[in-house]
């Protein structure tokens, strides 16, 4: 079924029960929009879009915070066969420019008017987003496609290729994977899941906008990460609240944060790995259940911990959702090997001729190391990220999550470097805890060797003032690579 009709399902069923909320900020006030009012608005804005020319399958990039007329927006492309396209509202008007020329978009709709002007260079159409709600169009009839194998959503990767690929997801993909999502998790009329994640990952997209609307749970929505989030929760009512680790980090500086989230039914990780440390520490702190999703842009839901014993470790990504196969290649002794996925929720391809896609099978590898323990998935890294040592493979992870372990550190990475003793060795990053200091690299040395066989402790420890990170929370461990081989070169 195509998502959008879903919203015309609850208006038919719950009309005047709540869809969506935006909480009041400064200069605006606290909006409610109910299922019947959220319906109306995505047939008016279908109803424009046709009349504006769009057909199927051009493409709309979507340019703005996250706010009711995004999803009216994405949900009208969805209704009408056109590709929703969101892009990072952060994105400069040369990105905007180039993820147009790149997907040949029709039509640029964009919440940024002052940045508009230099945005429309070479597109055919720009309009300000605002006008998908309350702008005059012709009533007439619009029909959703049929084709479950339709275009729907293209959305750029985040992964750790140097240059994100663009994903497509079609309307099977999309249907499956938030149906899948919402039956895991139980969501239902009486939930009420905060959005404060974009809406341009796929994360927020499916997981947290697609998800919420088809359980017809009651979605609040904030364009980011506001100050008075703990104030918002408890207004609101929020029972469930999809985060990364980077935000949830962010939360845990919040005073008041032990208090302020006792409402809520659990806190979903997803985006980024979790480090265990972080995941203990924010339910000691909060008491509020953490349980973790394991995705990619190219199959948004993979595995979730719902229903699940507690997370058991940061890698600890639990079962497989409903309607999703996991089997891992390569691996006789029971250690880690490449996790392959299955199911509707699987991409098409990549933009544009579809190269990437599942196997005839139907079975396409993720590139994610994992092993499986009493039913359970475990993460162990990127199969690219595997360092041999001395002949030895060691898995990135498991270093980070050693120097994890020490109180001074925020967060940690390791890559793999060329030595021509060993044939590579291990470099490590760190950046340090918010209110400590003088973390020297002996210490974290003698900390890790305690730890861990002499062969897996980094031969070279940096410490950051910061990680740098994707819009995610995501390291950007390319970003590391460079930084040693700018190093190296300058020795």
């Amino acid at each position: 079924m195509n998502l959008s009709d879903t919203v015309r399902e609850h208006a038919g069923r719950r009309p005047d029960a709540v869809a969506v909320i935006e909480p009041a900020a400064p200069g605006s006030d606290r909006r409610e929009t109910t299922w019947a009012q959220l319906e109306a608005a995505v047939a008016d804005a279908a109803a424009l879009l046709t009349e504006w020319g769009l057909r199927a399958p051009q493409r709309v990039l979507l340019h703005g915070e996250n706010s009711l007329a995004m999803v009216v927006a994405h949900l009208a492309c969805l209704r009408t066969g056109a590709v929703s396209t969101p892009l990072n509202p952060q994105a400069t008007p040369a990105e905007v420019r180039a993820t147009a020329e790149l997907t040949g978009a029709s039509l640029l709709l964009s919440d940024d008017p002052a940045g508009a002007g230099e945005m429309a260079a070479g597109l055919p159409d720009v309009r300000p987003l605002t006008d998908v709600l309350g702008t005059p169009a012709a009533p007439q009839t619009v029909a959703a496609p049929v084709d479950p194998e339709a275009l729907a959503v293209l959305v750029q990767t985040s992964g750790s290729v140097r240059h994100p690929q663009v994903v497509m997801l079609s309307q099977r993909a999309v249907s499956s994977s938030v149906a899948s999502v919402a039956r895991a998790s139980g969501l239902d009329g009486s939930s009420v899941v905060l959005a404060v994640l974009p809406f341009f990952h796929v994360f927020g997209l499916n997981a947290v906008l697609g998800t919420s609307l088809a359980a017809g749970a009651r979605l609040v929505v904030l364009p980011g990460l506001r100050p008075d989030l703990l104030d918002v929760v408890r207004a609101e009512g929020v029972t469930e609240l999809p985060l990364t680790p980077t935000v949830m980090f962010r939360l845990l500086q919040l005073p008041g944060v032990d208090v302020g989230l006792r409402g809520l039914n659990r806190v979903l990780s997803a985006g980024a790995p979790l480090s265990t440390a972080l995941a203990r520490e924010f339910a000691r702190v909060t008491g509020v259940r953490v349980d973790q999703a394991y995705g990619l842009t190219e199959v948004a839901g993979v595995c979730s911990t719902f229903g699940e014993p507690e997370l058991l470790s940061g890698a600890h990504v639990g079962v497989p959702l409903p309607g999703v196969e996991v089997r891992i290649r390569g691996v006789d002794d029971g250690g880690p090997g490449e996790v392959q996925v299955r199911g509707d929720h699987l991409f098409s391809g990549y933009w544009p001729d579809g190269h990437g896609a599942p196997d005839p099978d139907g079975w396409w590898s993720t590139g994610d190391l994992g092993y499986r323990a009493d039913g359970q998935l475990f993460l162990a890294g990127r199969l690219r990220e595997v360092v041999i040592v001395a002949g030895f493979n060691v898995y990135p992870s498991e270093v980070e999550e050693a120097l994890m372990e020490h109180p001074a550190v925020h967060a940690a990475a390791v890559i793999g470097h060329g030595d021509e003793q060993t044939g590579e060795s291990l470099v490590a990053f760190v950046s340090v805890a918010p209110g400590r200091s003088g973390l020297s690299v002996g210490e974290l040395q003698r900390h890790v060797s305690a730890r861990l066989a002499r062969y897996k402790c980094p031969s070279e420890i940096y410490v950051l003032e910061r990680m740098p990170r994707s819009i995610t929370g995501k390291i950007r461990k390319q970003d590391l690579r460079d930084l040693v081989d700018a190093l190296e070169e300058e020795q």
